[in-house]
């Protein structure tokens, strides 16, 4: 995936792992890659703060994602556009793919510091972030994840007004608004497709309650965007960017199996000063999988760290999966 290829107007893909903080760490970016579930990787968040990020620790962060030698787009948030893009910059010459401009986290901590979908309202930082990203764009791809809105979900219209004055390559668009978080929200389409006509020929990839390869299909059809993003619903059916990229729905019985390894997966080869933190790795991604109140969940976490690699076999798990 380069640059070029996205000038085109077409995506080199047609579904993208949605990043995940707390749950894309080593144990499961390698039980992944066991498993090949993606053809390529966007990161969870980089926080730049009081100064641009140094090349080592960028290199530290990336590694879950770049064992594989696949193409990986590292996220970026921050508040100041000229120590972002210099971020960037430094992560493109540790070879990644792309950078994501995170504008879009909802959560009450990111936006009490002026970050992620707070700077949605916010629309010369837009235009500043990526203006001074023209340079770099003609190397990797530059792109955006947003939000519909802050508070409400008219406020796109001013929001793709600010993109379009210097466009990236992409935009990743979740259906809801910050104000909305993850709760149940209907008119995901309507809103998608609304969001499809403001950027016009910018490809836009949605994001939002994507489960199966059937509704990837439907949205796609119905909105006329570019792509899919999925992250809860690629926890809960680990086939799903394979099911896009093959233009089919897997069984449940496959879904199950591939879960049941991904999970088995996780709980191997972990080094002795990890289990503590490696046992909550594996249950924050089963948060997600299968919600706490599933056997599995407490089974789990009533085993000692030591005892995951002995206690998590395949068998043990497809019986509570069951």
């Amino acid at each position: 995936m380069n640059s070029t290829t996205l000038k085109r107007g077409k995506l080199p893909f047609s579904a993208l792992p949605g990043p995940m903080e707390g749950v894309m760490g080593p144990l499961f970016c390698r039980a992944a890659e066991r498993l090949n579930m993606t053809d390529l990787w966007m990161t969870p968040f980089l926080r730049v703060t009081t100064g641009s990020v140094r090349k080592g620790k960028i290199r530290k962060f990336l590694l879950p994602f770049s064992q594989a030698n696949k193409p990986v787009i590292l996220q970026i948030m921050g508040t100041d556009p000229h120590k972002m893009v210099e971020t960037a910059n430094r992560a493109k010459e540790l070879g990644v793919a792309g950078i994501n401009f995170n504008l879009a986290c909802p959560s009450m901590q990111v936006l009490k510091g002026g970050c992620g979908a707070a700077l949605l309202q916010n629309h010369d930082f837009i235009k500043d972030l990526l203006r001074e990203s023209i340079e770099l764009g003609k190397e990797i791809s530059i792109s955006l994840k947003i939000r519909a809105g802050l508070n409400a979900p008219t406020e796109i219209a001013k929001i793709a007004e600010s993109i379009m004055v210097t466009p990236p390559h992409f935009i990743v668009m979740h259906f809801r608004t910050a104000a909305e978080g993850y709760k149940k929200v209907s008119g995901r389409n309507e809103r998608i497709k609304k969001a499809v006509k403001l950027f016009n020929d910018l490809p836009l990839i949605a994001n939002g309650d994507i489960a199966s390869y059937s509704e990837a299909e439907q949205v796609t059809t119905e909105t006329g965007c570019a792509a899919v993003m999925a992250a809860r619903g690629w926890l809960k059916n680990p086939n799903l960017m394979r099911d896009i990229a093959e233009k089919k729905d897997s069984t449940a019985e496959k879904q199950q199996s591939t879960l049941a390894h991904l999970i088995h997966y996780m709980s191997i080869d972990i080094p002795d000063d990890k289990l503590k933190s490696s046992k909550n790795a594996i249950l924050d991604m089963m948060r997600y999988a299968i919600g706490c109140n599933h056997p599995l969940f407490r089974y789990v976490l009533d085993i000692h760290p030591n005892h995951l690699q002995t206690k998590l076999s395949i068998e043990t798990i497809r019986h509570y999966l069951r």
